[in-house]
């Protein structure tokens, strides 16, 4: 099926719809910066947050309320005025994609240093808004496409991590993982139903590493999608799983990676060879 106009207006408001989950999701878990008081900060090897870091900014959000709210409600319109100017083709679309990614990144970068958020969870924000920066159906096409391969390339390299580090061959990784990520809470709510299952899951070791080899495979099947897009849907629906299976087991929110499912699901629309108006 060709490319329609009708498809870049569905993958804005697919967008949109992703963002306001994810922030209404941050509402919920108390974790915008209005919400969450960060006290403490980390720095790592990172040239831009180092940048960020000279100007002072995470001083600013320590010494008043006000620019939490400010940053939390810039990054909320920003995004939403991205979607409002694509789907009106405004002319200064290019000025809102731009400033909109730049934002993404600042906010991003800043509400992971307070270890509210890795910065690995909000990074579709700061790379799928480029798919906004023309209506251009050769710009739409190939933009997404690019942005499919990233997103393959992080989840194969995932895959091959896992091998590299030999922690596909150790059968109580799994086990050490759940040992790690849920002694806060094991502290509190081990008698609860959840509580004993991950207590379960952490005694028995190879049942607990079969749900281990059960990533790893998914991350693994991703690497079809170098060759063919022929089973991009097949692909979606197990990245989707793969999300909930995090959520789930691991009390690991990428629900904001949610915004990359749209380059599956477009994926097999074809470029026109010739159209009668490129830009719509």
């Amino acid at each position: 099926m060709p490319l329609l106009t009708k498809h870049i207006n569905k993958f804005a408001w697919f967008y949109l719809a992703c963002f306001l989950f994810n922030f209404i999701w941050l509402i919920i878990d108390g974790n915008l910066l209005t919400q969450y008081q960060p006290f403490f900060f980390t720095n790592r090897l990172d040239v831009s947050l180092s940048l960020l870091l000279n100007f002072n900014l995470h001083k600013l959000i320590l010494e008043s309320k006000i620019y939490c709210v400010v940053l939390d409600t810039l990054y909320f319109l920003s995004n939403l005025l991205l979607v409002v100017a694509h789907l009106k083709n405004s002319r200064y679309l290019k000025i809102f994609c731009a400033t909109t990614l730049l934002f993404n990144l600042t906010f991003a970068l800043i509400i992971s240093i307070t270890e509210i958020y890795t910065i690995e969870r909000l990074f579709p924000n700061f790379i799928v808004p480029i798919i906004f920066w023309s209506r251009n159906f050769n710009w739409f096409y190939y933009s997404m496409y690019c942005i499919r391969i990233v997103f393959v390339i992080i989840f194969f390299s995932a895959a091959l991590w896992k091998v590299r580090t030999g922690a596909i061959f150790n059968t109580e990784q799994m086990s050490a993982i759940l040992i790690h990520q849920h002694t806060p809470y094991l502290l509190n709510n081990s008698e609860n139903f959840y509580g004993q299952f991950i207590l379960f899951l952490i005694n028995h070791k190879l049942f607990a590493f079969s749900f281990y080899l059960l990533g790893f495979f998914s991350e693994l099947v991703f690497s079809m999608a170098f060759f063919t897009k022929k089973y991009d849907k097949f692909l979606l629906v197990l990245f989707i799983g793969f999300l909930i299976f995090n959520l789930l087991l691991m009390r690991i929110d990428y629900l904001n990676w949610l915004i990359f499912s749209v380059c599956l699901f477009f994926s097999q629309k074809k470029l026109q060879a010739i159209t009668t108006q490129n830009n719509v």
